[in-house]
């Protein structure tokens, strides 16, 4: 037991849930629109994340001395090893980018979502002191529900030469809401560090309620847009069990800091949820119709 407390210790801090989510949610929309996905998209996609989750854990300092001081304190002992890996899955990235593409567009876009990721933390021109995306009101959301969507979503479609269609559009759409809503849910956790760093989130902007009704309004839209989709049988059934997704996310949003505790736990046990729903989805979707 003690071996395996460390294991997933070592599993959260080092953002492989949210690596692992990645190509879950990658495999989850493939079997929903129904496009091959190559081995080689999924440890590409695994790499891109990698990079972002282990390169942000050294820019969010001043912030993360607040909201995870202990989290903090590892990354800056660890700081040469991050480095160190930052730097190689960066150069296997590309390197495998550029041995697999087929066509450079394609493979701009995912460079793109890398770039949202990297400079999200990261200032433009830090000789400057310029801002970072994360500083930047609704921005910082936008971008992550756009780099998600591109990932999971968009890339992998393009690469298989899928052809747009109201399925497509959902799932871009509800990959997208989702994202925002999980980036507003951790801007509730995190609301004390980004407060005392000056970063404008919607949290501390506009306070928890509002940020609440922002989640739920969200919600609602992807929840309609589904049930919509269903009734014209432009969506599947199965697309239902994305409602339930949908639900988890209200109810976080709707009891949070009140029956449920804030808490970085609880954030990573939402992502570690979704990649085993995205599981059980795409399992079920072989079955029914």
């Amino acid at each position: 037991m003690h071996s395996f407390k460390i294991f997933f210790r070592e599993f959260l801090d080092n953002r492989l849930h949210i690596t692992l989510s990645a190509v879950a949610l990658m495999w989850l929309w493939s079997r929903l629109l129904s496009y091959p996905v190559r081995v080689v998209d999924y440890v590409i996609l695994a790499l891109v994340v990698a990079f972002i989750c282990q390169w942000n854990r050294l820019t969010d300092q001043q912030e993360d001395r607040i909201n995870c001081p202990d989290d903090l304190a590892i990354a800056v002992r660890e700081r040469k090893k991050i480095r160190i890996f930052c730097f190689a899955v960066a150069a296997l990235t590309v390197a495998l980018i550029i041995l697999t593409t087929t066509r450079w567009l394609i493979s701009a876009a995912l460079l793109l979502a890398a770039a949202l990721g990297f400079f999200y933390s990261t200032p433009l021109m830090p000789w400057k002191s310029s801002k970072r995306i994360k500083d930047l009101f609704i921005f910082k959301n936008l971008s992550s529900a756009i780099g998600w969507s591109i990932g999971t979503v968009l890339y992998p479609a393009m690469r298989s030469g899928y052809v747009a269609d109201v399925k497509f559009y959902a799932a871009l759409t509800y990959m997208a809401i989702s994202t925002m809503t999980y980036e507003m849910i951790w801007d509730m956790r995190d609301i004390r560090g980004d407060r005392i760093a000056g970063i404008q989130t919607l949290p501390v902007a506009m306070g928890l309620p509002t940020t609440k009704r922002m989640v739920l309004i969200l919600q609602g839209i992807a929840i309609l847009l589904i049930s919509i989709g269903i009734l014209l049988s432009d969506l599947k059934l199965i697309w239902l069990f994305l409602i339930m997704h949908s639900a988890m996310l209200m109810m976080v949003a709707a009891y949070f800091d009140g029956k449920l505790k804030s808490s970085r736990m609880l954030t990573h046990v939402m992502v570690i949820a979704t990649t085993l729903f995205s599981i059980f989805i795409g399992i079920l979707s072989a079955w029914l119709p």
